[in-house]
Formats: structure tokens, C-alpha cells, sequence
């Protein structure tokens, strides 16, 4: 038996070094295997790459893969995987069906690598209403409980002032069996919805983007907190939250046959377009990145047959970082916005998307994958590397953009993972013909660029911050009820070899 132990451990750490060996860094990588979406996270226990994918048949596969082989271990049919994440030797991911309910499940990565093993997903959710389930983050609890809490919504027919927001939360082991249970979140409009979440030292914190109505239509205006205790999130209710300002705005006249009319115009629209991310940097502390757009004043025109709005232009492109504090909730205080500020990244109206945002630990460096317009008409990605050593923002924030294989004409960087040291991989698809995956590894900080990429320093000025306003939702959670797991075989492994397109 002793021996037997000791050839599987061999087996693995001659596996770990050789995945290890495969993923050089400031290196494209193309796997010949099509899918779409791909989201990406790094295993520390294999240093493999695991990632999962939608297929054109309608099923949804995970891969794993050293950046010299890609291998397809699991298919799972009728669903999509909105989020995964790695905990321990588990896998855990969430997504919906296709008879429109929210879906979590899991796998044990060693046991499906490597023995075949099954996976194992619970799709009843609509039994509490819960028609998707977009977002998780796992943990365990001293006496080695394991805690999923996550998000999802109730679709209906007419989104989007409909349908409501809810907070997931299941405590249990995924052997033995889970509970969950769920709370309606707080949503004071039509244009508000969560969109992203993290977990600290003690909280679970839920991120909102608050978006006009009245006015200017669905232009961002600010972003909410909405924390839990990190165990048995919904035990005490009321369940306070926290708004925070981020734009702001002058009084302007327009006149009209009879007399000149005050309007409400604002100076700047932040969310611009895409949804904010969030992430944990350290302790109770938090940190939030958005798109930002100036307006021109100059091209304000007063609509005189509404009481409020008119048309605004946009001015620029800009990525702002906020950081909030959020310890001062353990003696009943609020939730304090620490710091703020923005990077200027173009004169163009080309707000796109953030599809990444993680904080580096070691390195003490924020890295955001984001997506904006760099030449009209085309969208580029790159992944903006900020400096966070000394606890304040920088004066410039580094970009690296692919210059041969390029993300406006090629490929499309879907997701970010952190992996050993200060090392990261994007994850993505090809552009042309098929959907093949493809990688980007390299390190941050970079101390160079090669001819794989290139290097734009944008400019950080401060923000102003703002206090916070602080509310409570007063709804109640459901009652517990129990996961149902349904076993999915493994399909066969299939193995191709990965191409390296630039190093």
C-alpha cells in the first residue's frame, strides 16, 4: 500500500513539474479545441489549468491543460456555467438550464483527471425561485464545513424591472449533503441589478451598480455594498447596505417659451456601459474598478418638454479603482470609500467591458482585464497591471496589449486567473472561422514587453470620495433546503497538442 502511495504521489508531482515546465511566461498559446465563453482558473494541486467552455452541440465541457496538451475530462449536457471555482481538490461551478433553473455542482478534479471519475449537479433550484445562479465564491467554515454563497436572479418575461436579485447561501459537504437557502436583495429600481461579489476576512459582499432613470437613461451614477457575515450570512435581519456616490453633476437651464427651466445635467456617467467588478485585497478591505466617462458641457441640450435630461455626448474612456474599508462594521459603523482615482485611457466614447479583475497578493498589484476602444470602429483588450505597494494609486497604470496576435482582429481574452507566484493567464477564443482557445501567460509586474506585446502607461489623477448612505433590506430568508445531486459520467479524454503562436 506504501508503495503504492508513493508511485501515485510521484506520478502527480512529475505531472505538476511537467505542467509547470509547459507554461512559459509571455507566451501565446492556441489549443485546437473550439468553445466559446471560456472561463479559466489555476489548480495549485496539479498546476494545470482548468477550464470550461460552451460547445456549439448545446453542452458545456471543462478542459484541463499544461499549455503543451489541452484535454477535454468532462461534458456535461442542457447547461450553461456562468461561474467555477477551485477549492481544494474540488470544482465547484453554477450556472442555469435549459428548463430556465439555476444550476450548482460539483467534481473532484484528481478523481476525474485522473480515474474517471463523475460529476455530480443539482438543477432545482427553481424550487425557491431561483431561475440562475451567475456568480460564487467557496470557503470552509474551523470545523471544516464547506460554504458557497453566491447570487442569481428570477427572470421573468420582461427584464429588466422585473425580475429581482437574490443571495445564495449553502453550508454543508458535498459528499455527505448540502443546504441552501436564499434572501431577496435589495434593488430600489429598474436600472439597478448585482452584478459581481467577493469574500474578506469576515464578510461576503455583494456589489450593485446603481444606474439613472429619471433623467439620463440608464447612465451609471453610483455602486452599492451590500455585505453578509461571512457564516450564517442571513441569521440577523435587517440587513444593512451602503450607496456610494460616483458622479456628479451641475444645474443647467434651458429656456423655453415662457420661462427658463433648471435642469439636473450630469458631468460625468460612472458605470459607463459596463458592469463593475470587485475584489478582496487584504483584511476587510475591498476594492471596486469601473469604466468612467466625462461628458462635454457644450453639448447639453435641454429637452423643454421633459422636466429633466436632454442629450450629453461623451468625452473620453477612463478606468476607475475605489477601495473601501470595511472593518468599521464590526463596532456598527459604515462602510468607509478609502481612495479613489482613474486612469485615462482614450479620447474616444469606447466603453466596453471588464471581464477580470483580481488582486495580486504578493505583488501587491491590481490586474484588470478590460476591453475599450482604442481605434474607431474596433474594441481592443489589455490588461492593465496598477501598482498597489504603497497602499495609494500610482501616477500611471501599465497596459499590455497583444501586438502580433492581436485582440481587435484575432482573439478575445473571456477571463483572468492568477496563478503560481506573480504569474497570470487569460483565457479566450480565436476570431477567425472556429473558436479555438487560446492563452496568454506571462508576469506581472512586467519589466518588459517582448514582440508578443506592448506597453501604454495611462495616467492616474484622483477621484473625489464619497460618504456613504446607508439603508436596510428588510426581507427574510427561505427556509433551508437540501441540494439534490445527479451523477454525470466522464467522457472519454481527448488530448490534442497546443500550438504556441508567440513567445
Amino acid at each position: 500500500m506504501k508503495k503504492l502511495l508513493f508511485s501515485v504521489a510521484l506520478f502527480l508531482s512529475l505531472l505538476s513539474l511537467s505542467a509547470m515546465q509547459g507554461q512559459n511566461i509571455s507566451t501565446l498559446y492556441q489549443g485546437p479545441i473550439d468553445g466559446t465563453d471560456n472561463i479559466i482558473r489555476f489548480d495549485p494541486g496539479t498546476n494545470f489549468h482548468i477550464t470550461c467552455s460552451k460547445q456549439l452541440t448545446g453542452d458545456v465541457s471543462f478542459f484541463y491543460t499544461d499549455m503543451n496538451t489541452i484535454t477535454e475530462a468532462l461534458k456535461i449536457p442542457g447547461i450553461v456555467v456562468a461561474d467555477f471555482e477551485i477549492f481544494g481538490r474540488y470544482v465547484f461551478f453554477c450556472g442555469n438550464d435549459i428548463s430556465n433553473s439555476g444550476v450548482i455542482g460539483w467534481f473532484n478534479i484528481d478523481s476525474l483527471i485522473f480515474n474517471g471519475g463523475t460529476a455530480h449537479v443539482d438543477n432545482t433550484l427553481l424550487a425557491l425561485g431561483l431561475r440562475s445562479l451567475d456568480n460564487i465564491e467557496v470557503f470552509s467554515d474551523q470545523g471544516g464545513n464547506i460554504h458557497i454563497a453566491g447570487y442569481g436572479s428570477e427572470r421573468s418575461a420582461t427584464p429588466p424591472c422585473t425580475y429581482k436579485n437574490y443571495a445564495f447561501e449553502a453550508v454543508g459537504s458535498p459528499i455527505t449533503g448540502m443546504q441552501y437557502r436564499i434572501l431577496k436583495l435589495a434593488k430600489d429600481g429598474c436600472m439597478n441589478s448585482i452584478v459581481d461579489m467577493t469574500v474578506t476576512n469576515n464578510y461576503v459582499v455583494y456589489l450593485e451598480e446603481h444606474r439613472s432613470q429619471e433623467c439620463n437613461d440608464n447612465f451609471g451614477i453610483g455602486i452599492s455594498l451590500q455585505p453578509f457575515p461571512k457564516y450564517n450570512m442571513f441569521a440577523s435581519s435587517p440587513y444593512p447596505y451602503y450607496y456610494f456616490e460616483t458622479t456628479t453633476s451641475h444645474i443647467g437651464y434651458a429656456t423655453n417659451s415662457v420661462l427658463p427651466t433648471a435642469y439636473v445635467v450630469s458631468d460625468n456617467d460612472d458605470p459607463c456601459v459596463a458592469a463593475p467588478r470587485i475584489t478582496h485585497t487584504f483584511d476587510d478591505e475591498v476594492a471596486v474598478c469601473s469604466y468612467r466617462s466625462d461628458f462635454d458641457p457644450s453639448s447639453w441640450v435641454g429637452d423643454t418638454t421633459l422636466l429633466c435630461g436632454g442629450i450629453l455626448t461623451r468625452l473620453n474612456t477612463k478606468l476607475a479603482l475605489r477601495t473601501y474599508d470595511l472593518s468599521p462594521m464590526q463596532y456598527s459603523g459604515s462602510i468607509l470609500m478609502t481612495a479613489a482615482a482613474s486612469a485615462y485611457l482614450t479620447t474616444l466614447d469606447g466603453c466596453g467591458s471588464i471581464d477580470g479583475f483580481e488582486y495580486n497578493a504578493e505583488s501587491e498589484h491590481f490586474l484588470v482585464l478590460h476591453r475599450h476602444k482604442t481605434t474607431l470602429p474596433l474594441f481592443e483588450s489589455g490588461l492593465t497591471a496598477i501598482d498597489y505597494s504603497s497602499h495609494s494609486f500610482p501616477l500611471t497604470a501599465p497596459t499590455y496589449y497583444q501586438y502580433v496576435f492581436d485582440t481587435r482582429l484575432h482573439w478575445m481574452p473571456h477571463s483572468l486567473c492568477l496563478t503560481v507566484g506573480n504569474e497570470y493567464t487569460l483565457g479566450g477564443s480565436y476570431f477567425v472561422g472556429s473558436n479555438e482557445y487560446m492563452f496568454w501567460h506571462d508576469v506581472v509586474p512586467t519589466t518588459h514587453t517582448v514582440s508578443c506585446d506592448h506597453q501604454i502607461d495611462f495616467v492616474m489623477k484622483p477621484l473625489p470620495t464619497m460618504e456613504t448612505k446607508q439603508q436596510y433590506n428588510t426581507n427574510t430568508p427561505t427556509s433551508w433546503m437540501s441540494l439534490s445531486f445527479w451523477d454525470v459520467e466522464p467522457v472519454d479524454h481527448i488530448t490534442e497538442s497546443c500550438n504556441v503562436l508567440c513567445e
